[in-house]
């Protein structure tokens, strides 16, 4: 079983979560016979060459066209066609700064023959929004786990912390979300517990890694009103390493909005795998591993006083079952591959026509969205909305008419129809490419019809309202020129749109 995970981008290898959850099952994988390519998506050109080298690939986070298109040519070819979900962008139905992302998985699941989950709670999620797919949940394994190193570290900090009574925190991580407040924000909305541990008699110092994104003014602004001591750089993996060998306590808040209750225990594995303590307060998102973590501030102080703690030399043993079952990185690569073993053959339809998909390019598409859809054997088109002067394959714009749209399609284009619905006497030329009207006799219904009419004159308020329906338009007319034709847009715009 040969198996490409695809990621948004060269960056994200360099992220927690990809270097968690890939890279520490890829050396498992060989041992059942398969592996684990990681690539990124900007890299794919040639979808069609490099994609059937493999049986089966995992989109991880593409949430553009690119990973629309991917999914459609890996699909053609009969592989096994996967989502790796961990992060919960759509079941917030009522925001609508997520229309897109609704959208994009909307679109994928025609696609897929499998979702693959990170958690038990985002599997609910994806089950209810996506029943008809077989849903495997993977969890994040744990690097290493070395019982005598963990029983060795927090024997020694029990001692100092009872000669020293000082208490060095840390909280590491990714420190914002462009659409959440988490990270930061939780740790200064939690941060009384601080306050806790000064008025039992003990010394805090809190040592923070995290993104650079996250630094803004706002939250530089947030953490200067915390009542601790502190010191902030940036995450990496060796400086992670070094501050929880030296720390005493992990200190991982959760909130409980829907985003956050979905995520996975890899930064409290990480944590006790390190031979730290934990509290994690708020949300029980780490519940799994209650019998070794603190949740309320009360029962750590306890403890302190006795100077006996959750993780000690009796419960490492205990310790490493739990984590055997939870995150051991041979048995969740045994089990993703067994699951991917049992999913049905897929059929490749040799006899289907060249030109089996169309790319839509709306607000905000991009000019590598343009590329990416030609050199993989789809058309590029674009719509009204479309700011972009390139030499599409089709143009379709509003007409004279204001309740209706005109389609002209590139002299390449044309010649590869034989003209047929084509005006050959009605060529015009825009960037430098010829185009020719097409003939349509598809009549706009009423609604798309005011939906033209407010597209022009509305403005984005106008886009918002009524860009769906007039994609629907746009489909429908492509469709008689192109039997059968699958239409993916390409927006980026964030502004919110509704879905039909």
């Amino acid at each position: 079983m040969r198996l490409l995970v695809l990621v948004s981008s060269e960056d994200a290898f360099r992220q927690a979560g990809v270097r968690i959850r890939y890279q520490r099952i890829a050396e498992s994988l060989k041992a059942e016979d398969g592996s684990l390519t990681l690539m990124a998506i900007t890299g794919l050109d040639d979808a069609q060459k490099i994609l059937s080298q493999y049986d089966s690939v995992l989109i991880s986070k593409c949430y553009t066209v690119r990973g629309l298109l991917a999914a459609k040519v890996a699909s053609q070819l009969g592989l096994q066609v996967g989502i790796d979900m961990f992060d919960d962008y759509f079941s917030q139905t009522d925001d609508p700064r997520f229309s897109r992302l609704r959208y994009w998985l909307a679109k994928i699941q025609e696609y897929c023959t499998f979702v693959l989950c990170s958690t038990g709670a985002i599997r609910s999620v994806s089950e209810s929004i996506l029943p008809k797919l077989p849903h495997h949940v993977m969890n994040d394994p744990f690097d290493q786990l070395n019982p005598t190193l963990v029983e060795e570290r927090v024997s020694k900090k029990a001692m100092l912390i009872s000669a020293t009574k000082n208490i060095q925190v840390a909280w590491f991580g990714i420190g914002d979300n462009p659409n959440f407040s988490v990270g930061l924000v939780d740790l200064v909305g939690f941060s009384g517990d601080f306050s806790v541990l000064r008025d039992a008699g003990y010394s805090v110092q809190l040592k923070i890694l995290t993104n650079e994104r996250a630094l803004t003014s706002d939250n530089l602004s947030l953490l200067a009103s915390l009542d601790v001591d502190y010191s902030i750089d940036l995450w990496s993996e060796e400086k992670e390493a070094k501050l929880l060998e030296d720390s005493f306590l992990a200190y991982l808040p959760v909130n409980a909005q829907p985003f956050s209750r979905v995520k996975s225990l890899n930064r409290c594995v990480t944590a006790l795998c390190s031979g730290i303590q934990v509290l994690s307060n708020g949300y029980p998102l780490y519940k799994d591993l209650g019998r070794f973590i603190y949740s309320d501030v009360d029962q750590l102080v306890s403890d302190l006083d006795v100077c006996s703690f959750k993780v000690n030399a009796s419960t490492v043993s205990d310790l490493k079952v739990t984590l055997e079952m939870l995150a051991n990185p041979e048995a969740e690569s045994r089990g993703l591959f067994q699951f991917l073993n049992t999913l049905s053959p897929r059929v490749i339809d040799q006899n289907e026509n060249k030109i089996r998909c169309a790319v839509v390019h709306g607000r905000e598409s991009s000019g590598d969205a343009h590329k990416f859809a030609r050199k993989n054997q789809a058309l590029s088109v674009s719509s009204p909305y479309c700011r972009l002067n390139l030499n599409y394959d089709v143009l379709v714009r509003w007409s004279e008419d204001s309740h209706n749209i005109e389609i002209l399609v590139s002299e390449k284009t044309a010649s590869l129809l034989g003209y047929v619905n084509i005006d050959s006497t009605s060529k015009t030329k825009f960037v430098d490419t010829n185009y020719f009207r097409a003939i349509s006799d598809v009549v706009p219904t009423a609604v798309e019809k005011q939906s033209i009419a407010l597209s022009r004159n509305g403005g984005k308020v106008g886009y918002c309202l009524s860009c769906s329906n007039v994609l629907g338009l746009i489909s429908r007319s492509l469709s008689t020129l192109y039997p059968n034709l699958d239409v993916i847009l390409s927006e980026n715009s964030k502004l919110p749109w509704l879905l039909s």
